[in-house]
């Protein structure tokens, strides 16, 4: 997968259902990962607009391609309705439905 001049990252890897991803990885690139999360988080950043909501953007890939998904950025919002509020969006703006639970806002447009 990597050589020895290459970043070494863990994988996201899926079973048969959205609630069965975990990531793979050795201790090194688990903490790696782990560890890129609370820097980029704490690193003060411009917010710019993600489907109507002002967020943060760290674009820098901190999981492995040979995974079932990638993970190739952060977005960071203020809070946890905003959050829910672009997870949807973005699954509408993927062709797929808005996560529809109590606490959920759905906005379509």
């Amino acid at each position: 997968m990597t050589n020895k001049n290459e970043a070494s990252y863990p994988a996201v890897m899926c079973e048969t259902g959205w609630d069965e991803s975990f990531l793979v990885g050795t201790k090194e690139e688990l903490r790696s990962f782990a560890n890129k999360i609370l820097e980029e988080i704490d690193k003060p950043r411009d917010k710019r607009d993600f489907f109507g909501i002002e967020a943060s953007e760290v674009s820098e890939r901190i999981s492995d391609l040979w995974g079932d998904a990638c993970i190739d950025g952060i977005i960071i919002t203020s809070n946890s309705p905003d959050t829910k509020k672009l997870i949807n969006s973005i699954r509408i703006n993927n062709g797929e439905d808005p996560i529809a639970a109590e606490g959920w806002p759905i906005d379509r447009s």
